[in-house]
């Protein structure tokens, strides 16, 4: 068993974690979750995709 999943369980319950692929278990940070988000849709949608408020409005609200 990989030690970092193993903490995992020793979480405090209401607190969100990561799991990253390398095992380690990191708070969550929406702030890293919403560059993720925006440079996937700036990947599909291209650079003039990062006026857009659309894409700022979506990746706002999956990080609340």
């Amino acid at each position: 068993m990989n030690a970092s999943v193993g903490q995992a369980a020793s979480v405090i319950p209401g607190q969100l974690r990561v799991i990253k692929r390398n095992g380690g278990v990191v708070p969550y940070d929406s702030d890293k979750i919403a560059v993720a988000i925006s440079k996937a849709f700036l990947a599909v949608e291209g650079q003039q995709g990062s006026n857009s408020s659309r894409i700022h409005d979506r990746v706002e609200q999956l990080t609340e």
